[in-house]
């Protein structure tokens, strides 16, 4: 308990620090003293060797279909997407923080290394596919019912408490959903080999996931 104290405490720390640089940031836009002009070509005016060589083709979509598959095989074969279920579990569970916090790092792996699987996350683990589409699917429906059961009772709606219900509905998505955004940004600051910076991020989300 003391050393998850000392955690939450260093990671507040890192916050409060990244909050007042912000602060203190002056950002300045500038602009080009002359308008510079591009004439952008009609489609129409293309040669038929120009399309091809701008737009997909159906031999070209045939070929990524196959590398989906392909890749995302390999990926259940290995057991590589089994974070993706570790990170929804954190989040829809009531699990202690740093259950949330080695989940997210498990998302940052996922999103640093092998870049191809990124955006393949439904079909890399299906036990994730099915959980997802259930959350959504039971979010829908707790708001229908709700505004079903008010207009049968009222005759009316109350906006404000379908608002509310539909928050807890969908708060484990919005959770999952901050914590692959933060996944997301790690990995990238972390492709910069900036990896002072990259914790601070990590920390930063983390402790900001806790408050959604």
């Amino acid at each position: 308990h003391e050393q998850h104290c000392g955690l939450a405490h260093n990671m507040r720390t890192i916050e409060q620090a990244q909050l007042v640089d912000t602060m203190t940031t002056q950002k300045r836009v500038r602009f080009a003293n002359q308008p510079g002009i591009e004439i952008i070509p009609s489609r129409c005016d293309f040669s038929i060797e120009e399309r091809n060589d701008l737009w997909w083709k159906r031999e070209d979509y045939f070929i990524f279909s196959q590398s989906v598959d392909s890749i995302c095989r390999e990926v259940r074969r290995l057991d590589y997407a089994s974070c993706l279920v570790n990170a929804l579990d954190s989040v829809t569970e009531k699990t202690e923080d740093p259950s949330q916090l080695k989940a997210l790092i498990g998302l940052v792996q996922w999103c640093t290394h092998g870049h191809c699987r990124r955006g393949l996350e439904m079909y890399s683990n299906l036990a994730y596919f099915a959980a997802r589409e259930q959350t959504k699917e039971l979010a829908r429906r707790s708001v229908v019912d709700e505004q079903n059961r008010q207009r049968e009772l009222f005759g009316e709606t109350d906006a404000a408490m379908i608002r509310r219900l539909s928050e807890e509905a969908t708060r484990s998505s919005r959770r999952f959903a901050s914590m692959m955004g933060t996944a997301d940004a790690a990995a990238a600051h972390e492709s910069k080999t900036d990896t002072v910076s990259s914790f601070n991020v990590l920390c930063h989300a983390y402790l900001r996931a806790q408050s959604i």
